[in-house]
């Protein structure tokens, strides 16, 4: 009679303690998502000189499995949905001040529209 009550408070800490530790993994999942999404890889340029220099670009496959695994996140918790869109939405903002759209050109010239 007496071990009955801690038996319940014993479960009740166990139970809050689980919730604890899924909402740390989740936190944990979208912050190595949200790294990823900024990676870059090193790469070496070459000039008209033929002389070598190290650069970095954008590593698209990086950030395509980064934006993927979010994509995952949310269907993973419903409730934290709206919160991943509103990421996505803020660095396709980002990414557009860096990348600015250009405007379409008024020919239909196949060669102008290549270049």
């Amino acid at each position: 009679m007496i071990g009955a009550p801690l038996v319940v408070l014993r479960t009740s800490i166990a139970q809050d303690q689980t919730k604890t530790a899924k909402a740390t993994l989740f936190n944990d999942k979208i912050n190595a998502a949200m790294t990823d999404s900024h990676v870059q890889r090193q790469i070496t340029k070459w000039d008209k000189t033929g002389k070598a220099q190290n650069g970095r670009e954008d590593n698209l496959t990086g950030r395509n499995g980064a934006i993927d695994r979010l994509a995952g996140l949310a269907s993973e918790e419903p409730r934290s949905a709206p919160g991943i869109a509103r990421i996505l939405s803020m660095y396709v903002k980002e990414l557009s001040r860096e990348f600015p759209v250009k405007d379409a050109t008024e020919t239909s010239d196949q060669k102008s529209l290549s270049e």
